[in-house]
């Protein structure tokens, strides 16, 4: 449904349609919600989490170019991915989720953002947010041989290696603190 500006669907194909230029034309700043798009596209089924995926977009009522200027997804078990979201739309986003009947479990994105939608979400109400996990964005500006490499050679994994990349995937995410999903399906 549309509210607000802000337009909400569970349709993959749709958002790709409206978003794709907005988010592709940022591919490293926005290589989580394209990852994320990728994976759907392809027929992913979401991530574990029983509450259908919300995908949203922006359409800012005095721009006449048409295309949106804003874009957030999220796939539960996962929190609210703002993918792009103006500083004029932040309100109007936590307004058109709750109106969406849209529940939030947290928030992921650049600090800034994160936090002023934190406080528009959380205004008028006596829950609170804190910081689970900041992580950052690196870019490889040029890749190097390695000054000594090794005997061995790249190769494809096989199923022989699913328990390597299980093993992998897992401390991983015991690291960085992140979200514990059903890895298995997302090595192989």
């Amino acid at each position: 449904g549309w509210s607000m500006g802000w337009q909400f669907t569970e349709d993959v194909a749709t958002y790709c349609e409206r978003v794709g230029p907005l988010l592709t034309r940022a591919p490293v700043a926005n290589t989580v919600p394209l990852t994320v798009l990728g994976y759907l596209r392809s027929g992913g089924t979401g991530y574990g989490g029983s509450e259908p995926i919300l995908l949203g977009w922006y359409d800012d009522p005095d721009a006449p170019s048409g295309e949106p200027s804003g874009a957030v997804l999220m796939t539960p078990p996962f929190e609210l991915l703002l993918a792009v979201v103006p500083r004029e739309a932040l309100r109007s986003l936590a307004e058109a989720l709750r109106a969406n009947g849209t529940v939030v479990p947290g928030a992921n994105g650049v600090v800034d953002v994160v936090e002023a939608f934190s406080a528009a979400w959380l205004a008028g109400t006596s829950q609170g947010a804190e910081t689970r996990l900041r992580i950052r964005l690196y870019a490889l500006a040029e890749l190097l041989p390695p000054p000594h490499p090794t005997d061995g050679r790249a190769r494809l994994a096989t199923e022989d290696d699913t328990d390597h990349a299980v093993a992998w995937f897992n401390a991983f995410h015991d690291e960085v603190g992140g979200h514990e999903p059903e890895v298995r399906s997302s090595v192989m």
